[in-house]
């Protein structure tokens, strides 16, 4: 992961009009384990898992991996809320309804 990614977007979070941001890191985008940072007192937001075959999780595996979330029906934890990264080529939006449906 790139550790000053996070830090190089104060100058955008800087804005009045920009609430937060989603920080997808280059390999495989999920890097940051959702981690939330706060910036200029916006939070950024790191991709939890990432919906990718076959290097990453399947729909199945995603479900798994969602529910051993210590606090995942939690609305007052970080682990309630998840930015999955799914990639195109390897899965589509049915697969994101079948991973919703099945939690």
């Amino acid at each position: 992961a790139d550790e000053g990614a996070a830090a190089d977007l104060a100058p955008l979070l800087r804005q009045d009009g920009i609430a937060g941001a989603l920080l997808y890191e280059y390999n495989g985008y999920s890097e940051l384990n959702g981690a939330i940072t706060c910036i200029e007192g916006k939070p950024v937001i790191g991709g939890r898992f990432s919906l990718w075959s076959p290097n990453f999780y399947n729909v199945t595996s995603l479900v798994h991996a969602l529910r051993a979330l210590p606090n995942l029906e939690d609305a007052g934890s970080a682990d309630g809320y998840s930015v999955v990264p799914v990639h195109a080529w390897s899965h589509s939006a049915g697969d994101v309804a079948a991973a919703a449906k099945l939690l």
